[in-house]
């Protein structure tokens, strides 16, 4: 049996040839395992920082914190990953995931995550003071939180131990 590439009626390959056999079912198995792999994923493209905002607003406003967390989490992580940790993307992901700990109560996350928003705002876009003054106040009532509240953040200057020992006085030679 010969099979024929199209119609130009070259031979492409005899089965009576082992080598030729071993090629085709590497080919067949390789073009299945691809699909199969295209078939899992849905063929769809991995998603995007963007398409995680949009999700958790989206779970947001459906009243589920957990998910829209998960999805502002990943918005964060993609846009650092593809534009840099001190991008204007992960800026805006980074203000999302902040105000979402903030309102769910998670204090010492939306401490960090402020932390590290206020400075990068300042840098990115120091002309929108309105914004840059509104994160600080927000920062400022996640501060005063992890006080009333007791919370240590590890930032905490530590107090230096002034040991009392009595002090020797020398005694003086005659």
């Amino acid at each position: 049996m010969t099979a024929f590439l199209f119609e130009t009626k070259q031979p492409l390959l005899r089965l009576s040839n082992y080598k030729s056999s071993i090629s085709l079912l590497v080919m067949v198995l390789s073009l299945v395992l691809l699909t199969a792999a295209a078939c899992q994923t849905g063929g769809e493209k991995p998603k995007t920082w963007t398409v995680f905002l949009e999700e958790g607003h989206a779970a947001l406003k459906a009243g589920d914190g957990k998910t829209a967390q998960d999805s502002y989490e990943h918005a964060v992580h993609d846009a650092e990953k593809k534009f840099g940790a001190e991008s204007p993307q992960a800026l805006i992901a980074l203000g999302y995931l902040a105000q979402l700990y903030k309102q769910m109560g998670e204090w010492k996350l939306a401490y960090v995550t402020y932390k590290r928003l206020v400075p990068l705002k300042e840098k990115i876009d120091p002309t929108a003071k309105d914004d840059i003054k509104q994160f600080k106040d927000d920062f400022a009532v996640v501060k005063q939180k992890l006080k009333d509240y007791g919370i240590s953040t590890g930032d905490e200057p530590k107090e230096k131990k002034v040991s009392k020992k009595p002090t020797r006085r020398r005694k003086r030679k005659h």
